[in-house]
């Protein structure tokens, strides 16, 4: 294994075997478990008004599809995997930071 590399991160069953307070199944509240919202923006009609010239165009929030994904769960429908993948990349930080420390010390 190469240093600078982080180091494998569990595979989400094992994580969720880790920690079993963890209730899998949970559905996002917002989103209802479709991983996706109404934007904000242009409030779902993938649409918004030119300040310039008046016009309508495609809000660039959502591409113009009047979605955009979830927030609250990071778009994945469900509290466990947004956990997780928060978890995953919080360990990662960490070790590149120890790695940095490691590197700049010798």
């Amino acid at each position: 294994m190469n240093l600078s590399d982080p180091p494998p991160m569990r595979s989400y069953a094992e994580w969720l075997e880790a920690n079993p307070d963890i209730e899998e199944s949970e559905e996002c509240s917002d989103c209802d478990g479709k991983g996706i919202v109404e934007c904000y923006t242009c409030r779902g009609t993938g649409e918004v008004e030119c300040s310039g010239c008046g016009n309508d165009r495609d809000c660039d929030d959502c591409d113009g599809t009047g979605e955009i994904k979830c927030s609250d769960c990071a778009g994945l429908g469900n509290q466990a995997h947004a956990l997780y993948e928060q978890t995953r990349q919080r360990e990662e930080a960490l070790w590149r930071k120890h790695i940095t420390l490691v590197t700049v010390s010798k």
